[in-house]
């Protein structure tokens, strides 16, 4: 990130009205920087989100206990100045496991 720049996202994002996908969000970050610099003829923004999950106690979920979650949710946006884009999105160290019920004879 250039110098800046950290300045010009928090912007951004403070002028969202409503929550809105990190993919929408990297989507408007690089129409700004094609269409506002003239120099610019193309964007890539990258993010990594890091998800929350609610914590629970005793089996009840803790109504203000969060933990960090394993896995990271990512998305690179190239935005270019035609307009073209290209999005890539995807999840990052997720752990899953599947088991089947066996029944025994």
């Amino acid at each position: 990130m250039l110098r800046g720049e950290n300045k010009v996202v928090y912007v951004k994002a403070k002028e969202c009205s409503e929550q809105i996908s990190m993919e929408d969000f990297a989507i408007g970050l690089g129409k700004h920087f094609t269409s506002f610099y003239e120099q610019v003829t193309a964007a890539i923004i990258k993010i990594v989100e890091k998800p929350w999950e609610r914590m629970y106690i005793d089996g009840q979920s803790h109504e203000h206990g969060f933990k960090l979650g394993s896995e990271k949710h990512t998305t690179e946006v190239t935005v270019k100045k035609s307009g073209a884009l290209l999005v890539t999105s995807g999840i990052e160290g997720l752990a899953v496991l599947k088991t089947t019920k066996v029944k025994l004879i």
